[in-house]
């Protein structure tokens, strides 16, 4: 077994997202250089600030600052990952919006579809004449939501033509046109922001590529430490090492702990892996 305290193998493929991200969070805040480096884990989880010399990385492990940099970065993006909403369903403002601009559009060509039913006389004539106008229209509602959009403008711009505006203030459709446009450019302006969202996120790694160059990562960082331990022994080197391998036991502890068969806080299935390695 030799005399040498080393770090032991940490595999982190079995963690969910969070457990995931609150080791590699905690594991870099150990390392010297830190303003917990070399002090242990509080216990919160929330792992440590930057690297006070991040620029030159962490000389007594012979971790470069490249490497620090890149796993940073790694950090960064599997937080973003795990902040963000997994599902594709529109927001619930969305849907309210989309809902109440159905309710005004089809009122609209309702009242003028359905002018026989109209009890004035110069309503059933405005409507009459507005019919034909609104008869494309039928069906609005069902049509799929990005297209709805632009019918909806369509429907609008047609009842804004002049020659029909006497029509329109005898059903006293105005208001509802208003707010029909309203609702749907509110609408319109969520979805355009959503897309630009999405788009953003699209060249973004997905959760089990950042979690395998992670672990490629950690075990670099690993490694150096364990070397420069042998070859270049420091205090430094000797109060990482002990402090990591308390860290990767108290994660495998917890990972041990979770139940499994069942689905985790972020949305991570517990199953049947291994536990990390000892």
């Amino acid at each position: 077994m030799g005399t040498y305290t080393l770090i032991g193998p940490m595999s982190i493929g079995a963690l969910n997202k969070a457990e995931r991200l609150n080791l590699l969070k905690r594991f870099m805040a150990l390392m010297p250089g830190t303003t917990q480096g070399g002090g242990g884990d509080d216990g919160d989880g929330e792992g440590g600030s930057p690297l006070s010399a991040a620029t030159e990385g962490v000389p007594a492990l012979n971790i470069s600052a490249e490497q620090v940099e890149q796993m940073n970065t790694l950090i960064d993006q599997m937080s973003e990952l795990t902040m963000q909403a997994t599902s594709a369903a529109e927001t619930p403002e969305m849907q309210q919006l989309e809902a109440d601009r159905d309710v005004a559009a089809n009122y609209i060509v309702r009242r003028i579809a359905d002018y026989d039913r109209l009890p004035l006389a110069t309503e059933r004539e405005a409507a009459r004449r507005l019919e034909p106008v609104v008869r494309p229209y039928a069906g609005i509602a069902s049509l799929p939501v990005s297209q709805e959009t632009e019918v909806i403008r369509g429907l609008a711009a047609d009842l804004a033509k002049p020659d029909l505006a006497d029509d329109v203030t005898t059903l006293g459709l105005a208001p509802y046109i208003a707010e029909m446009q309203r609702l749907n450019e509110a609408y319109a302006q969520l979805a355009a922001q959503r897309d630009k969202e999405r788009s953003a996120r699209t060249g973004t790694p997905d959760s089990k590529t950042l979690a395998a160059q992670a672990q490629d990562l950690l075990d670099d960082m690993c490694a150096l430490a364990n070397a420069s331990s042998l070859l270049e022994p420091s205090d430094e080197a000797t109060t990482f090492i002990r402090e990591a391998n308390y860290l990767f036991a108290q994660v495998r502890t917890a990972y041990k702990q979770r139940s499994k068969g069942t689905t985790t806080a972020d949305g991570d299935a517990a199953d049947d892996t291994p536990a990390p390695e000892a």
